[in-house]
């Protein structure tokens, strides 16, 4: 099952997977207490209004021993403290809250979630995405465009890489049994 506020998502979703997707937010999906066994965030904590009341809401729906896994951006990196405000992830629209190591375990602690294991993780990518993000990071229009034509010239976007700078974190979580 899946919770997703935009309807076309969330047809998709059960259309070509199979997953019966709730075209809501967690908040007004009304699911039950203590009902699920699994709850997995991929880059959604950092767009919520309230992160906090979303990890009560997810402590509320998990079983006992159910397990949380959160993947968000991390801002106490070397890359962050190198670029600052030129950091990619400052530039993405929607994000709303940032989190380093600590304050995401803290808010975990404190909404009753305990902190399984704690991973720095890296993501594939494409070059011409890569590119993408030098072009932001520039905040040069510029530059920008000219990375786009480089990559557009040479298909970049037919090649993916694994990049890990430690700079996105994934947490599993656990609400006590």
């Amino acid at each position: 099952m899946g919770v997703e506020p935009n309807l076309g998502q969330c047809k998709y979703a059960e259309s070509h997977f199979g997953i019966k997707a709730i075209p809501s937010t967690l908040e007004k999906a009304e699911i039950s207490d203590n009902s699920i066994d699994v709850v997995l965030m991929m880059h959604v904590i950092e767009h919520v209004p309230d992160p906090y009341m979303t990890f009560k809401e997810v402590y509320r729906l998990l079983k006992p021993g159910g397990v949380f896994v959160v993947e968000t951006p991390r801002y106490d990196t070397l890359v962050f403290k190198l670029l600052g405000k030129r950091e990619r992830s400052l530039s993405c629209n929607g994000h709303i809250y940032f989190f380093t190591s600590s304050t995401l375990e803290k808010m975990a602690t404190q909404a009753g979630l305990t902190m399984l294991k704690l991973d720095y993780v890296g993501r594939s990518l494409t070059l011409d995405r890569l590119f993408y993000n030098f072009g932001v990071m520039s905040k040069n229009k510029l530059i920008k465009d000219k990375l786009n034509d480089f990559s557009n010239k040479f298909n970049l976007n037919q090649v993916s890489i694994y990049i890990n700078a430690r700079d996105m974190q994934r947490a599993y979580l656990m609400k006590p049994a």
